[in-house]
């Protein structure tokens, strides 16, 4: 059952920002955020394995989240969110249209982690706020 106290009296972008500026505030955030991914399944753990530093992924990824979540609300946003979808669809990176899902739920596991003031609320307007962003991505896939 979705939220019956989740209305338009309620700033959801106002609460996106407020959840990612906490979860920033923690130092291991983004970090933590790749560990969680990798241990999912051993496919992501060499995706990233690879890498000479995570550093730079880390700044991709703090960039890809602001991103994906104006992709509902910036027709810019949406056009950079397509061409990102691109770079790791089929003909890029190649990523799955689970693989997202996976992503996703794993930033989820993070922020729940991160967040100080997670609730049923947070985890709704995550979900709500990435459900464009993915989408156009996954259209990609």
């Amino acid at each position: 059952m979705i939220l019956e106290h989740c209305n338009d009296s309620i700033n959801h972008h106002e609460h996106f920002n407020d959840s990612y500026e906490r979860c920033r505030n923690n130092p291991k955030f983004l970090h933590l955020f790749y560990d969680i991914f990798s241990d999912k399944d051993e496919k992501y753990r060499l995706m990233f394995e690879s890498l000479e530093s995570i550093d730079n992924q880390v700044r991709m990824l703090d960039a890809s989240i602001v991103l994906i979540f104006m992709a509902s609300i910036s027709e810019q946003a949406k056009i950079s969110v397509k061409q990102f979808g691109k770079y790791h669809g089929p003909n890029g990176v190649g990523v799955t249209l689970a693989d997202y899902d996976v992503w996703f739920k794993s930033l989820l596991q993070t922020v729940k982690l991160c967040d100080s003031e997670y609730s049923e609320l947070t985890e709704y307007v995550w979900t709500e706020r990435f459900e464009q962003g993915l989408n156009i991505m996954k259209e990609e896939c």
